[in-house]
Protein backbone atom coordinates (compact mmCIF):
# COMPACT_ATOMS: atom_id res chain seq x y z
CA UNK A 1 0.00 0.00 0.00
CA UNK A 2 2.77 2.43 0.52
CA UNK A 3 4.39 1.97 -2.78
CA UNK A 4 0.98 3.21 -4.31
CA UNK A 5 1.17 6.47 -2.96
CA UNK A 6 3.06 9.48 -3.17
CA UNK A 7 4.72 10.41 0.00
CA UNK A 8 1.52 13.53 0.93
CA UNK A 9 -0.90 11.24 0.16
CA UNK A 10 0.79 8.61 2.29
CA UNK A 11 0.63 10.96 4.99
CA UNK A 12 -3.40 11.48 4.70
CA UNK A 13 -4.03 8.16 4.07
CA UNK A 14 -2.21 7.59 7.61
CA UNK A 15 -3.68 10.39 8.99
CA UNK A 16 -7.38 8.94 7.90
CA UNK A 17 -6.46 5.63 9.04
CA UNK A 18 -5.47 6.32 12.80
CA UNK A 19 -8.79 8.55 12.69
CA UNK A 20 -11.01 5.44 12.18
CA UNK A 21 -8.96 3.52 14.48
CA UNK A 22 -9.11 6.16 16.87
CA UNK A 23 -13.27 5.84 16.62
CA UNK A 24 -13.12 2.09 17.33
CA UNK A 25 -12.29 0.87 21.22
CA UNK A 26 -10.07 -1.58 20.09
CA UNK A 27 -8.24 0.99 17.40
CA UNK A 28 -8.24 3.29 20.66
CA UNK A 29 -6.78 0.23 22.95
CA UNK A 30 -4.36 -0.39 20.17
CA UNK A 31 -2.82 3.21 19.33
CA UNK A 32 -2.45 3.93 23.53
CA UNK A 33 -1.03 0.47 24.14
CA UNK A 34 1.73 0.11 21.01
CA UNK A 35 1.41 3.75 19.90
CA UNK A 36 3.03 3.72 15.80
CA UNK A 37 4.67 6.87 15.32
CA UNK A 38 4.90 10.15 15.48
CA UNK A 39 4.20 10.47 19.29
CA UNK A 40 4.04 13.56 19.61
CA UNK A 41 2.24 15.50 22.33
CA UNK A 42 -0.94 16.49 20.66
CA UNK A 43 -1.29 12.81 18.86
CA UNK A 44 -0.30 11.07 22.59
CA UNK A 45 -3.01 13.38 23.57
CA UNK A 46 -5.78 12.49 20.88
CA UNK A 47 -4.67 8.24 21.47
CA UNK A 48 -5.32 8.91 25.46
CA UNK A 49 -8.42 10.92 24.72
CA UNK A 50 -9.72 7.71 22.93
CA UNK A 51 -8.86 5.42 24.76
CA UNK A 52 -11.13 7.77 27.90
CA UNK A 53 -14.47 7.87 25.47
CA UNK A 54 -14.04 3.82 25.35
CA UNK A 55 -12.76 3.57 29.18
CA UNK A 56 -16.46 1.75 30.20
CA UNK A 57 -16.14 -0.61 26.84
CA UNK A 58 -12.59 -1.44 27.20
CA UNK A 59 -12.61 -2.14 31.57
CA UNK A 60 -14.09 -5.49 31.26
CA UNK A 61 -11.56 -7.84 29.57
CA UNK A 62 -8.50 -8.36 31.24
CA UNK A 63 -5.35 -7.96 28.88
CA UNK A 64 -1.66 -10.11 28.10
CA UNK A 65 0.83 -7.54 27.72
CA UNK A 66 4.36 -8.45 28.42
CA UNK A 67 3.44 -12.00 29.86
CA UNK A 68 0.01 -14.13 29.10
CA UNK A 69 0.87 -14.96 32.50
CA UNK A 70 -0.14 -12.16 33.93
CA UNK A 71 -4.05 -10.44 33.45
CA UNK A 72 -4.06 -7.15 33.07
CA UNK A 73 -7.40 -4.86 33.42
CA UNK A 74 -7.40 -1.40 31.69
CA UNK A 75 -6.14 0.28 34.34
CA UNK A 76 -2.86 -1.66 35.50
CA UNK A 77 -2.27 -2.03 31.67
CA UNK A 78 -2.24 1.98 31.05
CA UNK A 79 -0.35 2.19 34.07
CA UNK A 80 2.17 0.20 33.02
CA UNK A 81 2.25 1.88 29.59
CA UNK A 82 2.06 5.60 30.74
CA UNK A 83 3.05 6.10 34.39
CA UNK A 84 6.33 7.49 33.66
CA UNK A 85 4.93 10.17 30.70
CA UNK A 86 1.86 10.53 33.10
CA UNK A 87 4.39 11.89 35.85
CA UNK A 88 6.27 13.32 33.64
CA UNK A 89 3.33 15.90 32.38
CA UNK A 90 1.82 15.99 35.37
CA UNK A 91 3.72 15.10 38.80
CA UNK A 92 2.16 13.92 41.69
CA UNK A 93 -1.30 14.31 39.37
CA UNK A 94 -4.06 12.86 41.05
CA UNK A 95 -4.79 9.19 42.68
CA UNK A 96 -7.05 7.57 40.36
CA UNK A 97 -5.57 6.54 36.79
CA UNK A 98 -8.53 7.56 34.76
CA UNK A 99 -8.47 11.32 36.11
CA UNK A 100 -4.74 11.22 35.51
CA UNK A 101 -4.61 10.35 32.01
CA UNK A 102 -7.54 13.08 31.58
CA UNK A 103 -5.34 15.58 32.94
CA UNK A 104 -2.27 14.97 31.04
CA UNK A 105 -4.17 14.65 27.92
CA UNK A 106 -5.62 18.45 28.50
CA UNK A 107 -1.85 19.19 29.14
CA UNK A 108 -0.50 17.88 25.83
CA UNK A 109 -3.47 18.81 23.77
CA UNK A 110 -2.51 22.32 24.30
CA UNK A 111 0.93 21.81 25.22
CA UNK A 112 3.71 24.87 23.93
CA UNK A 113 7.15 23.83 22.97
CA UNK A 114 8.64 24.63 26.05
CA UNK A 115 5.94 22.95 27.92
CA UNK A 116 6.83 20.03 25.94
CA UNK A 117 10.83 20.35 26.39
CA UNK A 118 9.92 20.37 30.24
CA UNK A 119 8.18 17.16 30.53
CA UNK A 120 10.84 15.55 28.32
CA UNK A 121 13.00 16.54 31.00
CA UNK A 122 11.35 15.24 33.41
CA UNK A 123 10.87 11.97 31.88
CA UNK A 124 14.71 11.83 30.83
CA UNK A 125 15.83 11.09 34.63
CA UNK A 126 12.90 7.77 34.82
CA UNK A 127 14.25 6.34 31.90
CA UNK A 128 18.02 6.42 32.86
CA UNK A 129 16.99 5.08 36.46
CA UNK A 130 15.89 2.35 34.75
CA UNK A 131 18.21 1.55 31.95
CA UNK A 132 21.38 -0.77 32.81
CA UNK A 133 22.55 -0.69 29.52
CA UNK A 134 23.16 3.00 29.59
CA UNK A 135 27.26 3.38 29.36
CA UNK A 136 26.86 7.13 30.61
CA UNK A 137 23.68 7.89 32.44
CA UNK A 138 25.61 10.74 34.39
CA UNK A 139 25.63 13.19 31.41
CA UNK A 140 22.73 12.22 30.39
CA UNK A 141 21.36 13.26 33.10
CA UNK A 142 22.73 16.62 33.70
CA UNK A 143 20.09 19.11 32.86
CA UNK A 144 22.74 21.49 30.58
CA UNK A 145 23.70 18.60 28.37
CA UNK A 146 20.19 17.69 27.61
CA UNK A 147 18.38 21.15 27.21
CA UNK A 148 21.85 21.60 24.79
CA UNK A 149 20.76 18.56 22.79
CA UNK A 150 17.10 19.06 23.00
CA UNK A 151 17.30 22.24 20.95
CA UNK A 152 19.83 21.34 18.63
CA UNK A 153 17.22 18.78 17.24
CA UNK A 154 15.61 19.58 14.20
CA UNK A 155 12.03 21.03 14.60
CA UNK A 156 10.34 17.59 13.24
CA UNK A 157 12.41 15.37 15.35
CA UNK A 158 11.41 17.40 18.72
CA UNK A 159 8.03 17.13 18.41
CA UNK A 160 8.36 13.06 18.04
CA UNK A 161 9.84 13.34 21.49
CA UNK A 162 7.52 16.11 22.34
CA UNK A 163 4.82 13.86 24.13
CA UNK A 164 7.59 12.56 26.60
CA UNK A 165 6.55 8.69 25.58
CA UNK A 166 9.21 6.67 27.40
CA UNK A 167 10.03 4.52 24.29
CA UNK A 168 10.72 7.00 22.03
CA UNK A 169 12.73 9.22 24.56
CA UNK A 170 14.71 6.20 25.35
CA UNK A 171 15.47 5.55 21.66
CA UNK A 172 17.48 9.07 21.71
CA UNK A 173 18.98 8.91 24.77
CA UNK A 174 20.51 5.79 23.74
CA UNK A 175 21.63 7.08 20.36
CA UNK A 176 23.20 10.09 22.54
CA UNK A 177 24.68 7.51 24.79
CA UNK A 178 26.26 5.77 21.68
CA UNK A 179 27.50 9.38 20.31
CA UNK A 180 29.48 9.79 23.94
CA UNK A 181 30.92 6.46 23.52
CA UNK A 182 32.22 7.30 20.57
CA UNK A 183 33.64 10.42 21.02
CA UNK A 184 35.22 8.99 24.47
CA UNK A 185 36.67 6.44 22.03
CA UNK A 186 38.53 9.10 19.81
CA UNK A 187 39.65 11.29 22.73
CA UNK A 188 41.85 8.37 24.18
Amino acid sequence: MNEGFQEEERLHARASFDTFCLNTPWGALYHAVSPPPPRSAKRIADRLASVLRFWDVLQGPRYAFWSFDDDYTLEALMDDVWRKTLEAWCPGGPAPLREHLALTMERMAHATREECLEAVLRVIPLIVEGDNDLKHPEVLRDPGFLRERLSALPPEKFVSLSGAEKYTVSAQLSAWDRELGRQGAGNK
